[in-house]
């Protein structure tokens, strides 16, 4: 039974890094023995989750948001279990934090929400333009919209970062009509299993804090 050199999780076979600490497992010796110490796979968790000078909560992994140096985890939400509201509430907080990953419900949130509230929006306004006889407030719902380009791209670039691209492919979306799809297929593919050079994977219980 094999136990991160770093943190002191045990290991499971075949694992590359560590999902607590997510520490590459060949940098660091592996210890057969902390099991007979009495150091258990739980007291490795609740030492992560409680101990705020812990080295894990240190690393210089990614960026942004999942650079979460000095956090308490316990006092934190997560994106492991994120609802896809939640993704467009994130989104927002983040409004133009361009470092990180992000899921892919963090990204469909966001834009579901978003043509959700401007089609709702949208109507009220058309109806209460239509009462006073004044394009008032289609006028301002139209400008408002333009307050939402900036986290759009954002989470955008995060998504990339997600799957381990860089953020500057999100200017083959210029491109008519390949650049979509090409984008859209970019937004649907899965993750990074594990850590990659933007950060920890946002899927990971002790990852992707708010």
């Amino acid at each position: 039974m094999n136990f991160c050199g770093k943190c002191g999780i045990r290991l499971t076979e075949g694992d590359s890094f560590c999902r607590v600490c997510g520490t590459k497992v060949s940098d660091y010796e592996t210890d057969n023995n902390k099991e007979s110490s009495g150091k258990t796979e739980s007291s490795a968790y609740n030492n992560v989750n409680n101990n705020n000078n812990n080295s894990y909560y240190n690393q210089n992994i990614g960026m942004g948001y999942n650079n979460y140096s000095n956090t308490n985890t316990a006092n934190e939400k997560s994106t492991y279990n994120m609802t896809l509201f939640d993704g467009f509430v994130r989104c927002m907080k983040h409004y133009a934090d361009f470092n990180g990953r992000a899921r892919r419900k963090e990204l469909w949130g966001f834009v579901l929400f978003l043509w959700l509230f401007y089609m709702c929006g949208s109507i009220i306004g058309a109806i209460i333009d239509g009462i006073i006889d004044v394009p008032f407030f289609t006028a301002i719902i139209s400008i408002s919209s333009l307050g939402f380009i900036v986290p759009g791209i954002a989470v955008a670039v995060r998504r990339l970062h997600d799957i381990g691209k860089s953020g500057y492919w999100y200017f083959i979306s210029l491109i008519p009509f390949v650049g979509g799809i090409v984008m859209l297929v970019f937004f649907l593919t899965d993750g990074t299993n594990g850590p990659n050079m933007y950060g920890l994977s946002p899927k990971s219980k002790v990852s992707g804090i708010w």
